[in-house]
């Protein structure tokens, strides 16, 4: 999240001395920079702001308010798809939340029911076509699947975590009483006093009440602070927790409340993702594919023994075993189904998997169901509108020809190809899903073997020098 901090800092910003430069390497210490150096009273810079921002995202100009005697310093920031968590995003209201509670007193029941199936029947068409076969098995599974765990659809009205902030804001500031705010309201008026009298000795003695009365309002707000607290954790049926609520709250916000949200919606975001990986790849030059075929000359001479060409068989136990290796996960997929889950069910699902996973396997074919994935942005560090884009955009023909040199050959390069080609993503974004769009290059993030193709596409940088073929 972009920092911005603005005050009086009374030290001479335009001048080189010692102070000055305590000043800045303690700001950049913190990864924040000095935006301005522009006189601000007289000429002498007193005021300024120190950011987080890139000198591109902002500008800052220095204006007459007329009301003090320092200039203003105004400061007007880009910050393109990034909104202060605070606010209400407007693509809510146009958008529906699909949700599905598992019950695990329910699991018991999907197993029966998908035991009860007729598998033989269901799959019992020719394996010419294992689009068809794997979309016979699909839609039994899902029917019984949304029978027992149903999917629920709710409008989005309103940001969860604006919803969060605001009634946090609520409780915070219930212990401010009207005596503290009539209090407050004396301070400035004997703040104004002082300013506009022109008379040194009754200045003198309206700056001494001015303080006192700081001082007894300070004093104030803290024992109202202070009861509201005790108050709190009294009432509370866990008063441990709520003293350690309490806590948390006193040391700031966590770094989950604070990660930068987005204007754009799950559609817009998508779309902008997509285009963006689109003008980089049509920006690259030409590729040179001699120099593809020349990795060639830096592979050991094969013999055959190194080439893959066909899967071998999968059996239902083969199924059931690497089901078993997977972590452990209660997250869903776009489907609703986790891995959690999964490991309850293959035992009676193994066998059918087995055909279907065969019959594609067998024609080198990677059905259209699997190659959707949902594309889940976090934010990590830098800037929240930069995207790292070296595994999107890596060049399908040139990765498969580069598997080929490796060995990877007859169905298992077509199965690959088939794997890569004709994808398809959506963006969940706040747990709102945007529509599918076409992705044309790239290798899957998140899946076992998307690293492992990354690595091939790279692996030959070393030996071409100054012109690497991948993006």
């Amino acid at each position: 999240m972009p920092i911005v901090l603005g005050r009086d800092v009374n030290i001479h910003l335009n001048e080189e001395n010692s102070i000055y430069h305590t000043f800045r390497i303690l700001l950049q210490s913190h990864g924040l920079y000095i935006t301005s150096h522009a006189p601000t009273r007289g000429d002498n810079c007193l005021d300024t702001m120190a950011t987080s921002l890139d000198s591109w995202n902002y500008e800052v100009d220095i204006q007459d308010p007329m009301i003090a005697d320092h200039d203003a310093v105004i400061k007007n920031m880009w910050l393109k798809l990034v909104s202060e968590t605070s606010d209400s995003v407007p693509w809510h209201s146009n958008y529906f939340k699909s949700s599905r509670k598992i019950d695990p007193e329910r699991i018991p029941q999907l197993k029966a029911a998908l035991a009860n199936l007729d598998w033989t029947e269901i799959l019992s068409d020719p394996m010419d076509d294992p689009e068809e076969l794997f979309n016979s098995f699909f839609k039994e599974f899902s029917n019984v699947f949304d029978r027992i765990f149903s999917a629920k659809m709710t409008r989005i009205k309103k940001s969860h975590l604006a919803q969060k902030i605001n009634s946090c804001r609520q409780k915070s500031n219930a212990w401010y009483t009207p005596g503290l705010l009539q209090l407050q309201s004396f301070i400035l008026a004997l703040d104004c006093r002082r300013k506009s009298c022109l008379d040194e000795e009754e200045k003198k003695n309206i700056h001494n009440q001015y303080i006192k009365a700081k001082r007894i309002y300070r004093q104030e707000v803290d024992l109202a602070k202070w009861e509201a607290n005790i108050s709190s954790i009294n009432q509370a049926n866990n008063k441990c927790k709520a003293a350690w609520d309490l806590v948390k709250s006193i040391s700031g916000p966590s770094k989950q409340s604070l990660k930068p949200r987005v204007k754009a919606s799950p559609d817009e975001f998508n779309n902008f993702l997509i285009r963006e990986v689109e003008k980089i790849v049509s920006a690259l030059p030409e590729t040179d594919r001699s120099q593809v075929a020349a990795g060639r000359l830096f592979q050991q001479p094969r013999d055959g023994t190194l080439e893959m060409e066909e899967w071998d068989p999968v059996t239902p136990e083969d199924i059931i075993q690497m089901v078993s290796h997977f972590r452990n996960k209660k997250t869903q997929d776009i489907y609703g189904m986790s891995i959690d889950l999964l490991k309850s069910i293959i035992d009676v699902i193994a066998h059918p998997l087995s055909v279907v996973l065969n019959a594609c396997l067998s024609k080198g074919y990677i059905p259209t169901a699997l190659k959707l994935a949902r594309t889940v942005p976090i934010f990590k560090k830098g800037d929240p509108t930069a995207l790292s884009k070296a595994f999107e955009c890596v060049l399908h023909d040139i990765l498969l020809e580069k598997l080929e040199v490796y060995g990877v050959v007859g169905r298992v390069l077509a199965t690959l190809e088939s794997y890569l080609t004709d994808r398809r993503q959506i963006l969940s974004l706040e747990e709102v899903n945007s529509g599918p769009l076409q992705v044309n290059h790239g290798v899957p993030q998140g899946s076992v073997i998307g690293p492992l193709l990354f690595l091939i596409m790279i692996n030959d940088l070393g030996l071409l020098g100054r012109h690497p073929t991948f993006c």
